[in-house]
């Protein structure tokens, strides 16, 4: 027996965010949005659904990121 299949998906995640005391810095912020997020979902996505079982590949395309700073109106 044999289990396949496919699922595809868009995730589009918009930040809108003031900055307060404590957060981490623009950069560390910025750098797990671009380098860091479509690893980790793809890592997340792939653990839930297998439980460790090996068999599948999920793949995590990256269209766009950016962040950027603005000055409050």
């Amino acid at each position: 027996m044999r289990y396949k299949g496919r699922y595809s998906a868009q995730v589009i995640i918009d930040i809108d965010i003031d900055v307060m005391e404590g957060m981490k810095p623009f950069d560390d912020i910025k750098k797990s949005l671009t380098e860091e997020l479509t690893p980790e979902l793809q890592r997340l996505i792939e653990y839930e659904i297998t439980d460790g079982v090996n068999g599948m590949k999920v793949d995590v395309i990256q269209m766009y990121a950016d962040m950027y700073e603005v000055d409050k109106e």
